[in-house]
């Protein structure tokens, strides 16, 4: 099956120490992990559309 075009995918490992490693983060995908770590300095950059949380 194709995927359409305007879908975006983010791939995500988890290890059993707790490091998430991530391939292809787009930034929707920034913005939710930035809430789980705010002070991410990776993280932070790619999720530049994110608003505070009310």
């Amino acid at each position: 099956m194709k995927k359409p075009k305007n879908t975006l995918s983010t791939e995500l490992l988890i290890l059993p120490d707790g490091r998430i490693l991530v391939q292809n983060l787009t930034e929707p995908m920034a913005q939710i992990l930035r809430r789980l770590n705010p002070h991410d300095q990776f993280i932070a950059p790619r999720a530049r559309a994110a608003k505070k949380p009310s």
